[in-house]
């Protein structure tokens, strides 16, 4: 299987961006080493038994992620000196995965650190 290209442009997140926001912690230190920004989206097909979150399974909940609130979450990572990293969670981050290497290329872009990104999805007794 070949590497999917995907461009982070504004164009590209401003017309075709599909994935839905549940929430975001600007700082949290359970979501991963160290002091984290977190972001949660909607999407998982897994029904791990145990789930910590079933309301994130269901990809209509939450908020159509824009272009807009993702250039906040960026100035929001770049203010804050004190972080060790961002946390992609959910449901399941891959649940759309075009569209999540789409926010993953952007902050990696706009984010002035070099952030270790978690994508936090649990594959055991699934």
């Amino acid at each position: 299987m070949g590497k999917v290209k995907v461009k982070a442009s504004e164009k590209n997140l401003k017309n075709d961006f599909t994935l839905r926001l549940l929430m975001t912690y600007k700082e949290t230190i359970v979501d991963g080493v160290g002091l984290r920004y977190s972001l949660y989206f909607a999407g998982c097909s897994h029904s791990c038994p145990g789930c910590h979150n079933e309301y994130s399974w269901n990809p209509k909940h939450g908020n159509l992620l824009t272009y807009e609130k993702l250039e906040e979450i960026a100035k929001e990572i770049n203010e804050n000196t004190l972080l060790d990293g961002i946390t992609i969670s959910g449901g399941d981050p891959l649940f759309n995965p075009v569209d999540m290497l789409k926010v993953l290329k952007f902050l990696k872009e706009k984010t002035k650190k070099i952030f270790g990104f978690i994508l936090a999805i649990r594959w055991s007794k699934c």
